[in-house]
C-alpha cells in the first residue's frame, strides 16, 4: 500500500482491556502494527479509552475516549451498555476520517462515519445453548445490529464468513474474509535465546506437556481434553492451560480432573505475558486444541508457526486454518484426542510430518497481507 491508497480512518478501540479477550486483542496488535508500518500510518487514528492505549503503536495518532472499561464480570457488561447507549456522544471530538473501523465488534465509540466492522464469530446463533438469555439478547443488540448497518463487515475466515450471510441475511457482496496474520519476529521455531528467561518468569512447569491456550468458556471444551489425558497410555504427559481464568468455571474442571485422577497433571498458569506464549509453544509436545467453536482458531497457526505439532477439534473455522497440517479429530472424541496425543508425544514420523507441514502453513499467515486486506475493506465503504 501506498499513502494515497489508504483512506482516512478511525479505529475504534474503546472497548479493549489488555489481557482479557486473547485471539481478538492479538488481531488488534497485529493490525495496528502492520497499519503503522504502511507509508500510510499517518492517516490512521486510534480513538481508545485509557487500558487500550499501550496495544497502539507509536507510530499511529491516538484520540482518548472517555470509556472507562473494567476488565469483566457485571460492571463490564454495564460498561458496554452504556458505552453503546452513549456511542455518538463518545465519538464527537473524533478527527476527521472517512471510515470508522471496529474491530471488536461492539461500536463504541460511533462517528456517523461509514463503518467497517469485524465479525469474529457468530456462535451466539451457531451455539445459543452455550449463552444465557441475557447475554445472547446483548449480541443480538451490539454484534448483530451493527453487522447490519455496517458498510462492510470482515471476518476472519470463509467459515465465519459463510455463517454470517447465513445467521445475519447480509448481502455477501458487503462481507469479506480477510485471514489473520502471525508476528514471525515472536512466533517463530526455536529455542529462542530469551525463552528461558520468559519461562522463569512462569509458575514451574512439568517436564512434558501439552498446552491450550484458551479462555475457560464452554466452547472451548477443556472437560473432553480433561478425559483425553486420563486416557493417555503416557501418564508422565501433563496439561498446561492459559487464558484468562473464572475461577466457578476453573473450580468445577478442577473438580473433575480430581475424580479422573489426573489433578496433579493439570496445571493453570492463567493469563500469561504476550512474549510467554511463543515460549511455551517452543517447549511444548503439542498443542491440543479441543475447541468446538472457532472463528479462526489463531493459536493453531502461532503453534504451526512455532515448530510444534497440533491436535485440535474438526470443527468450525479449524480445518480452514490448519490447512492439512493439524491432526484432526471430532469434536467431543476424547479417545480420538488421546490417541493423537500420545502418537505425538512418542515423536517419530507423525510428529515429524506435522512440524514440517505446520511450518509451511503457518507462512501464509502474515499481517502485511492482513493489512492489504482491511485497506481494500476501507477504500470501499464510503462508496456503500
Amino acid at each position: 500500500m501506498d499513502d494515497s491508497s489508504l483512506p482516512r480512518v478511525a479505529v475504534a478501540l474503546a472497548t479493549l482491556v489488555p489481557g482479557r479477550i486473547g485471539g481478538s486483542e492479538t488481531y488488534v496488535r497485529g493490525l495496528l502494527g502492520a497499519l503503522a508500518r504502511d507509508p500510510g500510518a499517518q492517516r490512521v487514528t486510534v480513538l481508545a479509552g485509557r487500558a487500550a492505549r499501550a496495544a497502539v503503536p507509536p507510530q499511529l495518532a491516538v484520540r482518548p475516549v472517555l470509556a472507562p472499561m473494567p476488565a469483566g464480570g457485571p460492571a463490564r457488561a454495564a460498561a458496554l451498555v452504556a458505552g453503546l447507549v452513549a456511542a455518538r456522544a463518545l465519538g464527537r471530538g473524533a478527527p476527521a476520517h472517512d471510515v470508522l473501523h471496529v474491530p471488536l465488534t461492539v461500536p463504541v465509540p460511533r462517528t456517523g462515519a461509514p463503518m467497517a466492522l469485524t465479525l469474529h464469530d457468530v456462535n451466539h446463533h451457531d451455539m445459543p445453548h452455550m449463552f444465557a438469555p441475557a447475554e445472547r439478547a446483548f449480541r443480538r443488540w451490539a454484534y448483530d445490529a451493527p453487522a447490519r448497518r455496517a458498510a462492510v463487515v470482515l471476518t476472519p475466515s470463509e467459515h465465519t464468513r459463510a455463517r454470517v450471510v447465513a445467521r445475519l441475511g447480509l448481502d455477501p457482496a458487503r462481507v469479506v474474509t480477510v485471514h489473520h496474520g502471525i508476528d514471525h519476529e515472536r512466533v517463530r521455531p526455536g529455542p529462542q535465546a530469551a525463552d528461558s528467561a520468559a519461562l522463569a518468569a512462569l509458575p514451574p512447569l512439568p517436564g512434558r506437556f501439552a498446552l491450550y491456550p484458551a479462555v475457560l468458556l464452554p466452547h472451548k471444551d477443556h472437560e473432553t481434553l480433561l478425559r483425553a489425558l486420563a486416557r493417555l497410555a503416557d501418564g508422565d504427559l501433563a496439561l498446561v492451560l492459559t487464558g484468562h481464568r473464572d475461577e466457578a468455571r476453573w473450580a468445577t474442571l478442577h473438580a473433575l480432573a480430581g475424580e479422573l485422577g489426573i489433578g496433579a497433571r493439570v496445571h493453570h498458569l492463567g493469563n500469561v505475558p504476550q512474549g510467554a506464549l511463543a515460549p511455551l509453544m517452543r517447549r511444548a509436545t503439542a498443542l491440543a486444541f479441543p475447541s468446538r467453536y472457532e472463528g479462526f482458531g489463531l493459536p493453531v497457526a502461532e503453534a504451526m508457526a512455532c515448530g510444534l505439532p497440533v491436535v485440535a477439534a474438526d470443527a468450525a473455522a479449524i480445518p480452514e486454518v490448519a490447512g492439512g497440517a493439524a491432526h484432526l479429530v471430532a469434536p467431543g472424541d476424547d479417545a480420538g484426542l488421546a490417541a493423537a496425543l500420545d502418537a505425538l508425544a512418542a515423536g517419530g514420523a507423525q510428529a515429524t510430518r506435522l512440524r514440517a507441514a505446520g511450518l509451511r502453513r503457518a507462512a501464509a499467515f502474515r499481517w502485511e497481507a492482513g493489512a492489504a486486506g482491511h485497506a481494500a475493506a476501507y477504500r470501499a465503504a464510503p462508496g456503500r
